[in-house]
């Protein structure tokens, strides 16, 4: 909750920073408040998202993951933690060179790139514990329906759009801050506010909350199979 709400408040400022760049295109300030701010905040809803997951295999079966679902913490948030600091750097050498400085610009680049790998690998491993979880007999024992369905569907669609939002600006800045893409207000409105409103919308219907809530009134939950059982 707390992740969403600080990704909520960094895209809100960063949009306002946007905004005012339309009524005066040469304001370097709301430059990089848009271009810190809404660079960075994928960050805070991937960290939600991370934790969200951590979680939901810890209930349901920890023993099918590749590793302790803590790890998930330990690994996934760091990440974001190096492609945040990568980019504040970013920002702050834009800030200092009036926007002029190419390093500030790759390192922009390596940070989303290195964000954009992150969630890639988190797929991946996603994708891993689902197929392991499918395959465990689990699924067919206590088949998931209601809640469970909209939880994971929206989740999957939440780090999808995110995914697509942070690939649009690699390509936004590979073209360096006077890019054609990075004024096409067009792209921005939907490769960037739309996928960033949607996923923030996403969480709320899918909210895990009100998934975990009623499993614990239900006292339900599929039994864990041990490792001998794989």
């Amino acid at each position: 909750m707390g992740a969403m709400s600080v990704g909520c408040v960094s895209a809100l400022l960063g949009y306002v920073g946007r905004v005012m760049m339309y009524y005066n295109p040469f304001n370097f300030d709301a430059f990089m408040l848009q271009i810190i701010l809404v660079t960075t905040t994928p960050i805070y809803f991937c960290a939600a998202i991370y934790v969200t997951l951590a979680f939901t295999i810890n209930e349901f079966s920890p023993s099918l993951a590749r590793f302790p679902p803590r790890y998930i913490y330990w690994v996934f948030i760091n990440c974001d933690v190096v492609s945040l600091v990568l980019q504040a750097a970013a920002g702050g050498l834009s800030t200092s060179t009036s926007g002029k400085s190419q390093i500030g610009v790759d390192l922009a680049l390596a940070g989303l790139a290195f964000q954009v790998f992150t969630i890639c690998i988190f797929c991946a491993l996603l994708g891993d514990y689902l197929f392991r979880y499918s395959r465990s007999g689990l699924l067919a024992a206590n088949p998931l329906h209601g809640r469970f369905l909209i939880f994971f569907a929206f989740l999957v669609i939440t780090i999808l759009m995110i995914t697509i939002r942070c690939a649009y600006r690699l390509a936004e800045l590979h073209a360096w801050y006077s890019g054609g893409l990075i004024r096409d207000e067009t792209l921005f409105i939907w490769f960037e506010g739309f996928l960033i409103l949607a996923s923030v919308y996403s969480m709320m219907l899918g909210h895990p909350g009100l998934v975990f809530q009623i499993r614990k009134k239900e006292g339900a939950g599929p039994q864990r199979p041990q490792a001998a059982e794989l």
